[in-house]
């Protein structure tokens, strides 16, 4: 420490200017790395949270084919027209299930973390 007192003004601050620069690199580097991790991290929740929603809305879809597989069934005389808006139904049903599973499948190929899920 007694070279310091020996050190010129110019010389002390240029050391001070020096450890500051670099510490605000180092806080900068350290800022950057943690926003990159946050952005993953933040992909993977939406990813995750759109993966929960195909999965429920699947679910559903599911539940509305067999209601109109139900109504299919018990509908005593059915009409031409009846049968086919039961038929439109069902079909609107099971697209909209293929295209849930389809939205899971892609979600849980992304990452090994997602599939282990």
């Amino acid at each position: 420490m007694q070279f310091i007192k020996h050190l010129s003004i110019r010389y002390k601050l240029l050391a001070m200017v020096l450890v500051s620069s670099i510490f605000t690199i180092v806080v900068g580097y350290t800022a950057l790395t943690n926003i990159t991790i946050l952005d993953h991290s933040i992909d993977e929740q939406l990813t995750l949270q759109e993966t929960l929603h195909a999965q429920l809305d699947a679910d559903m879809m599911h539940d509305a084919i067999r209601g109109d597989v139900y109504e299919a069934l018990l509908t005593v005389n059915p009409t031409p027209e009846q049968l086919e808006n039961i038929r439109q139904d069902a079909i609107a049903h099971c697209n909209a299930l293929k295209a849930n599973i389809d939205i899971v499948k892609k979600n849980t190929s992304l990452s090994a973390g997602l599939k282990a899920a």
